[in-house]
């Protein structure tokens, strides 16, 4: 498997989950942070996303890391002591790096979140050291706050810049504010590659989620990002399928995951205590049906034994429509495609590892949801 790796890029996205001060009645008491991609993008143009982007092997593997957490007394080789599978994302080589891979897509995905919200999950070296991982949670808030506090808004935005041109400057800024990346407040989520029929840009994808106590100041940087938005699950679903933002199948699929958690401290206390149990790659194999495309997962009926990681064959074409292609097969864990606002996914099986089924209703469902969890205005915009 590690030898296919040339043919897509590595990449680490976070979804972010931030407590409602007032959440109201009925409702969830956190929202998502969705990402706004800019329309000139050369990947997923206007979807809404969540933070995160590819690997900057010279900065996020750098020997400098090991110095700033060696503060800390805690070893980095922490994150690689998980019971459960490892995927390839994790288990390839990458050079002389002392830095474990698990901790490299850690850094990544929080020197995104910075560049393209200007949320920084940082904490103090220290406070990493003794803490327990019941405490994750207050580290994600608190400890920032004090540390932010070193350093005007002014300087932070100019850190920013700087950290988006050059991601080595990132351990520069944790340096100055003598910090480091909250490595600990991030919990292994999925692991997502591109279908093979998207050439030629294909991700690799690791998703983290971490849980923070508060909804953090964010602004979009105009570049990679022209709008945000702090929305609930059931507020992204039906935002998407009433086609007032676009969201990417595994968008909808992990807000549908997500979507099982009332609270933030259920999602939060499932996260941490899965985390350890290992990932398997996830490839969507994609089937076109006579009145849609079908995407299976593993698991499904109709995932191929040897599924098709390069691109080398053409796709699949079935002679069902989506509909009987369901009510014939068994195991059910697939996307059924009509459009890109009509994603309807179908999970009938146990996950392994832990991992949780997303919660399937139609799209007049999830509507009538959303509404019930606000009176207030559907989206929380902040830019």
């Amino acid at each position: 498997m590690a030898t296919l790796l040339k043919h897509w890029r590595e990449a680490a996205t976070l979804v972010l989950a931030a407590r409602m001060r007032k959440p109201q009645l009925g409702s969830c008491d956190y929202q998502l942070l969705m990402l706004q991609r800019h329309q000139r993008s050369k990947f997923m143009p206007d979807n809404y996303v969540f933070p995160g982007g590819v690997i900057e092997t010279e900065a996020d593997f750098a020997s400098q890391w090991a110095e700033l957490f060696a503060k800390s007394n805690r070893t980095l080789t922490r994150f690689t002591n998980i019971r459960g599978p490892r995927p390839p994302i994790f288990s390839k080589t990458t050079g002389a790096s002392e830095i474990p891979n698990e901790v490299a897509f850690r850094i990544c995905a929080i020197r995104e979140t910075f560049e393209e919200s200007g949320i920084l999950l940082v904490t103090d070296p220290s406070a990493v050291a003794d803490t327990g991982d019941k405490d994750i949670l207050k580290l994600s808030t608190s400890t920032t706050d004090k540390i932010l506090s070193k350093i005007c808004k002014r300087e932070l935005e100019d850190w920013r810049r700087r950290v988006h041109d050059n991601a080595l400057e990132f351990i520069e800024l944790c340096r100055l504010l003598n910090c480091v990346p909250n490595i600990l407040a991030l919990t292994e989520w999925s692991d997502w590659l591109t279908p093979s029929d998207f050439k030629p840009r294909r991700y690799d994808t690791v998703f983290y989620v971490c849980c923070v106590d508060d909804i953090p100041s964010a602004a979009v940087d105009d570049q990679e990002v022209v709008n945000l938005k702090w929305l609930t699950p059931s507020e992204a679903l039906a935002a998407h399928m009433s086609e007032k933002i676009i969201l990417a199948p595994p968008q909808v699929y992990e807000v549908s995951r997500i979507r099982n958690f009332k609270s933030l401290d259920e999602l939060y206390g499932y996260s941490v205590a899965r985390g350890d149990k290992g990932l398997d790659l996830w490839l969507p194999v994609r089937i076109n049906a006579k009145d849609g495309v079908i995407s299976v997962l593993p698991g499904d009926s109709l995932y191929p034994e040897k599924p098709d990681f390069v691109g080398d064959k053409d796709v699949e074409s079935i002679d069902q429509t989506m509909l009987d292609s369901r009510r014939s097969s068994t195991c059910l864990h697939r996307a059924e495609i009509n459009g890109i606002f009509k994603i309807q996914f179908f999970c009938n099986i146990d996950l392994p590892h832990g991992q949780i089924t997303p919660v399937t209703l139609a799209p007049d469902d999830i509507e009538r949801k959303s509404k019930l969890e606000n009176s207030r205005p559907s989206f929380r915009i902040l830019c």
